[in-house]
């Protein structure tokens, strides 16, 4: 999930669906923002990596995940909606 955070906060947030505008103001935005005793610390990064150098490093740093952006996108709507209590 690490590249999916990475990927999102690489796009312009105008572009994102509802999820990952969430996704985007849930991580850190600057290195100065990251402390390095939370427990979200990789995903914090991800998103520092995505927002200010792009998804080219996202694809280099997370390059071993099995899955592109758009299955890791599909998966995060498919776990919402399983979590939804109506």
């Amino acid at each position: 999930m690490k590249a999916y955070v990475c990927e999102v906060n690489s796009l312009p947030f105008e572009k994102l669906n509802d999820l990952e505008k969430t996704i985007q103001q849930r991580f850190a935005e600057t290195l100065a923002q990251i402390d390095p005793s939370s427990s979200t610390v990789e995903f914090d990064l991800a998103s520092v990596i995505g927002r200010t150098v792009g998804v080219n490093q996202c694809k280099t740093i997370y390059g071993r995940c099995p899955n592109d952006f758009s299955s890791l996108s599909s998966l995060m709507q498919q776990k919402v909606r399983e979590t939804v209590i109506f």
